[in-house]
C-alpha cells in the first residue's frame, strides 16, 4: 500500500496541492483559492470597511452641520429679541425723559399756566367771574 509523501511547503501557502505516493501516483489533490483571489477578497473587505466608515463620518458631519444651523438660527432669534427689547427700553426711556422735561417746565410756570389756563392764543384776554355772592 502506498503512503503520502511529507510536504516541503505548508499546503495553506499554495494555491493547489497535489500529493503523490511513493510510486509517483497522485494520492490527493486539493485546490485552494489563489493568493490573488485572497488578495481581492481582502481588498474588497477593506473597501467595504472604508465605505462604511465614510458613511458614518458623513452622517456625523451632516448632524454637526444641522446642529450648527440650529444654533445659528437660535442665536439670530435671540439677537432679534434683544434688539427688540433694546428698542422698547429706549423708547420708554425717551418717553420718561420727555415727561420729566415737561414736568420741569410745568413746575417753573405759574399754576394756571401749567394747566394750560390763563393763556389765550392771539392775545385775547380771559375774563373770569367770581361765582361768590
Amino acid at each position: 500500500m502506498s503512503s503520502p509523501s511529507n510536504p516541503v511547503v505548508s499546503p495553506a501557502d499554495l494555491d493547489e496541492v497535489v500529493v503523490y505516493d511513493s510510486g509517483g501516483e497522485e494520492f490527493e489533490h486539493r485546490r485552494h483559492g489563489s493568493i490573488r483571489d485572497r488578495s481581492q477578497v481582502f481588498l474588497c473587505k477593506q473597501v467595504e470597511a472604508l465605505t462604511t466608515s465614510l458613511a458614518v463620518r458623513e452622517g456625523e458631519l451632516r448632524q454637526a452641520r444641522e446642529d450648527h444651523d440650529v444654533a445659528r438660527t437660535e442665536k439670530e432669534a435671540m439677537e432679534q429679541e434683544r434688539n427688540t427689547s433694546v428698542c422698547v427700553v429706549t423708547e420708554r426711556a425717551l418717553e420718561v425723559q420727555g415727561l420729566r422735561e415737561h414736568l420741569t417746565q410745568m413746575e417753573g410756570q405759574p399754576a394756571g399756566e401749567a394747566e394750560g389756563q390763563g393763556r389765550v392764543p392771539e392775545g385775547d384776554a380771559v375774563t373770569t367771574r367770581s361765582l361768590a355772592p
